[in-house]
């Protein structure tokens, strides 16, 4: 989800943007099959603000705004943010893919969240080749060249949304 609100955020939108958190359908890739995701507890809380939803981890507003960017647009974004794995096809995924239905490798992952902590900026992981007690850590490579995935600001609303107990309370008490 964050890295689905995080696009939103390049796309124009801010943490002020209101989203329907309220019983919805949505068209998958099989004729007459709709989609219909839930919230976790089933409970819809109507209107809500990006910040508001991203906080307390809603369901449904992130696949109304995964619908509105397009799974194809998201399919983009992850695979610039380093994750390999997505090789299928946009109706492969389908909308669930904003709430984490598509395997990801734990490294390619934490590195993709690591933008969020650098203002927008991605280093690749590095393993740890040895340790020397005279030098300290000797990366296996050398390579270590950062690349921006996202705005500062888009990184900053992120960080400042997840690292906020008063907008998660609501829902996490």
């Amino acid at each position: 989800k964050p890295l689905t609100y995080a696009l939103a955020f390049e796309e124009g939108r801010s943490p002020a943007t209101v989203l329907p958190d309220v019983p919805s359908s949505f068209p998958t890739a099989e004729d007459g099959v709709v989609y219909s995701p839930r919230n976790y507890d089933g409970e819809y809380r109507g209107p809500l603000l990006i910040r508001k939803a991203l906080a307390g981890s809603e369901n449904v507003p992130a696949v109304a705004l995964a619908s509105e960017l397009g799974v194809p647009t998201l399919l983009r974004f992850f695979r610039q943010a380093r994750l390999s794995t997505f090789d299928k096809t946009a109706a492969y995924y389908g909308l669930g893919i904003t709430l984490g239905n598509a395997e990801v490798q734990l490294a390619e992952l934490t590195a993709a969240y690591s933008i969020f902590a650098r203002g927008g900026m991605m280093l690749a992981p590095s393993a740890i080749r040895k340790v020397d007690r005279g030098n300290g850590l000797q990366p296996a490579s050398s390579s270590h060249v950062a690349t921006r995935v996202v705005s500062a600001r888009s990184a900053f609303w992120i960080t400042d949304i997840l690292s906020d107990p008063e907008a998660r309370e609501y829902i996490f008490g």
